[in-house]
């Protein structure tokens, strides 16, 4: 999505910057987040899916959360990739990979089955690429 919609992206981060968000009126945010109902539902039914077929451990956590947790992790990553020079201060040459890799251990930690290790370059980029066509096959072309 935002390697085909940037300009939407970036709009989207803007919005959910502290000062802006604080900033819009409470009709304004309830709007924003009933635009996001669909794809939320979307992601906390595969976490519920998930458990009920005993391939995930909630371990405490809500699906919303397991959900909220995943949105927060890539939203971090994208606010600080597109900061100029910040994520080099840490030698983060491929923050995208080192998300994905964050990800995977973040639901490895849940037991959410098929486990990968997410320190195996291999199986990284086998997932990524099964993912980047199992779900986005239809907005991508394979080397997007």
């Amino acid at each position: 999505f935002v390697r085909n919609n940037p300009e939407h992206f970036r709009i989207a981060q803007f919005v959910f910057c502290e000062v802006v968000w604080n900033a819009s009126s409470p009709a304004r945010r309830e709007a924003m987040m009933k635009r996001g109902e669909p794809i939320r539902d979307t992601v906390v039914g595969i976490v519920e899916s998930a458990v009920a077929a005993g391939d995930l451990e909630l371990r405490g956590l809500t699906p919303g959360e397991v959900t909220a947790s995943l949105w927060c992790l890539s939203s971090g990553v994208h606010n600080l990739a597109h900061a100029a020079g910040v994520l080099q201060h840490f030698a983060v040459n491929d923050p995208y990979s080192l998300m994905c890799r964050q990800m995977q251990a973040f639901l490895n930690g849940l037991d959410w089955k098929p486990l990968v290790d997410s320190g195996d370059a291999a199986q990284m980029a086998a997932l990524t690429e099964r993912i980047r066509n199992e779900v986005f096959h239809d907005c991508c072309g394979k080397n997007e």
